[in-house]
């Protein structure tokens, strides 16, 4: 394969990879959706198509790894993942077509860490408001104390003889 079609072959991987970012800010927007109403069956079903889409974005980011680590080869440069060390040995044609998907691809990226973000702080929101809830009903569960005459504290579910006396 000649250095151009790899060049090509990125540019193709990098439009790939910037559908399934679509695909995934749609999946997190939709989960946000699901935790703001309170909906678990559509979250969860959102939550599977999100893991299925990074499974497909994770595919595509090995196959333009190994596509860089040819073009390394190939330029004796040092190996990387990153575009930046093999982008000026592209073709002139191809380089505006590589830089243009790569400044898409990081706009979709900062778009779906904020998404992220957001989810995160709500499914942490949840959690503390299920943790209060447990925490006040385990409070409940404990026996309260009252006071007698002294101050001092005592059970209120003391034992009681026939003769009324505190045992």
């Amino acid at each position: 394969m000649e250095n151009r079609d790899y060049f090509e072959d990125i540019v193709a991987i990098l439009r790939q990879e910037k559908e399934i970012h679509h695909s995934l800010i749609n999946s997190a927007e939709s989960i946000n959706a699901s935790i703001r109403n309170g909906n678990q069956q559509e979250l969860s079903s959102f939550t599977t198509v999100y893991d299925e889409q990074i499974c497909r974005l994770e595919k595509m980011e090995e196959r333009r790894i190994e596509i860089y680590s040819g073009l390394c080869q190939d330029y004796n440069i040092a190996h990387s993942a990153k575009l930046s060390s093999v982008l000026h040995h592209a073709p002139e044609k191809t380089r505006g077509a590589l830089e243009e998907a790569s400044s898409q691809l990081k706009e979709l990226i900062t778009k779906l860490s904020a998404v992220n973000e957001s989810n995160k702080i709500l499914l942490e929101e949840s959690l503390n408001a299920l943790n209060y809830t447990f925490d006040t009903v385990k409070q409940s569960s404990q026996r309260f104390k009252g006071y007698r005459h002294k101050g001092d504290q005592k059970t209120s579910n003391s034992e009681i003889t026939i003769f009324n006396q505190v045992i």
